[in-house]
């Protein structure tokens, strides 16, 4: 068995509460570091939080103006082939009416489309009665 004196038990008694000391300042320090750590990473965190929700925010602001601008462009769309689905009746009925007109109102209507130009009407000599004899 050893035999330890006083003066060697208060040696290891010092030893051992300067090394548990040096242990709760060492873990102090790194508890302190890691805090500042922890610290600079949330800021740095809510930082980008902050601007991703600017940015998504932005986001929401610009689809719902290219929704309103795509609403309008649609009904702008409809209005237009309304317009054109209705001119190409107006045309197929002017069709049908312009080639039941006889050759002098026919003149005049051509007459009237084009302003200005001189439109003549010449009989048809194919079907005229001196013709089919």
């Amino acid at each position: 068995m050893i035999h330890l004196d006083k003066h060697h038990v208060v040696l290891y008694a010092v030893a051992i509460v300067f090394a548990l000391g040096l242990t709760y300042i060492v873990e102090s320090k790194l508890a302190d570091h890691n805090e500042q750590k922890y610290e600079a990473m949330k800021a740095l965190s809510d930082q980008k939080d902050s601007t991703n929700a600017q940015f998504q925010k932005q986001i929401v602001d610009q689809l719902a103006q290219m929704k309103a601008e795509n609403d309008q462009q649609i009904l702008l769309n409809t209005q237009d082939r309304a317009t054109i689905n209705s001119l190409k009746q107006q045309l197929q009925d002017q069709k049908s009416k312009d080639a039941t007109l006889p050759p002098t109102d026919l003149a005049a209507r051509i007459q009237a489309l084009a302003p200005g130009g001189v439109v003549t009407v010449i009989a048809d000599i194919l079907r005229s009665p001196w013709m089919r004899r």
